[in-house]
């Protein structure tokens, strides 16, 4: 995991290291993931281990270069799904701390400190076009998952409880057929209900769902916030919780099951 996350991040800076695709002229790195968006993923998800991993480095330095070096990899990237998931767990984080109101205002002051610099700047300007439901570069790419959520759901309803083996023949399947010649199922919970129908979704999020409730049971009998253990499960939750949010936009390939299998 340690490696998967280190190589997008030397790949900002190394053209030799990673395979690139474009993004608003900007290049997105891939490391040895095989896609930027698990790329991203990959990093979004060390960086909510790492909200623990770091009270075990000693030195500041070293802390912060090792934040620095992955979020030089989700940044890189340029995944937007990832970032949201990033920022939803470094929020949680700090929301299920022991002063979460000192915590989030302080990320409140971080964010409107960037804000002047985001807005005047052509670069700060060009990540703001980057952000999901606010920017413009490749909207479509949004629309297209919302139309993908819409046509799944009215499938699925079709044979709601153990789904079909023949889903991409399906007509409504083949209108979302794009210029390449594939049906890009970016949903892991699309397939997983298309291709199992309800009881297999309903046993796949199951899953997790028991992870997350022992997790959480076991925050509530550590009453110290402080504690190592604490501290550990508020990572591991948080974590779990992102991905749980980014496989919704994420087909389950490469490394994107594994990590998540791994977590929970």
């Amino acid at each position: 995991l340690l490696y998967s996350a280190l190589a997008p991040a030397m790949g900002v800076f190394d053209y030799g290291w990673s395979t690139y695709l474009g993004r608003a002229e900007g290049m997105r790195a891939q490391g040895s993931i095989g896609h930027p968006l698990a790329a991203g993923y990959t990093c979004a998800v060390a960086l909510g281990l790492y909200l623990y991993l770091r009270t075990r480095v000693p030195s500041d330095w070293k802390r912060h270069l090792g934040a620095l070096v992955l979020v030089g990899g989700l940044v890189g990237a340029l995944s937007r799904a990832p970032w949201v998931g990033a920022a939803m767990m470094l929020v949680l984080f700090v929301l299920l701390g022991p002063a979460p109101g000192r915590g989030l205002a302080r990320i409140c002051g971080a964010v409107l400190a960037l804000a002047p610099l985001l807005i005047v700047t052509p670069q700060g300007r060009k990540v703001i076009d980057l952000l999901p439901w606010i920017g413009t570069v490749e909207a479509y790419n949004v629309e297209g998952r919302e139309r993908l959520g819409q046509v799944a759901f009215k499938v699925f309803l079709e044979t709601p409880f153990f789904g079909r083996y023949d889903v991409l023949s399906h007509p409504e399947m083949e209108a979302l057929r794009g210029g390449h010649g594939i049906i890009d199922l970016v949903n892991t919970y699309a397939v997983v209900a298309l291709r199992g129908g309800g009881v297999s979704l309903a046993l796949f999020v199951g899953f997790f769902v028991v992870a997350m409730v022992g997790l959480f049971k076991g925050m509530r009998r550590i009453p110290d916030h402080a504690d190592e253990q604490r501290v550990l499960g508020r990572a591991l939750l948080v974590t779990l919780i992102g991905v749980l949010f980014m496989i919704g936009t994420m087909s389950p390939t490469l490394n994107v099951p594994t990590v998540y299998w791994c977590l929970g």
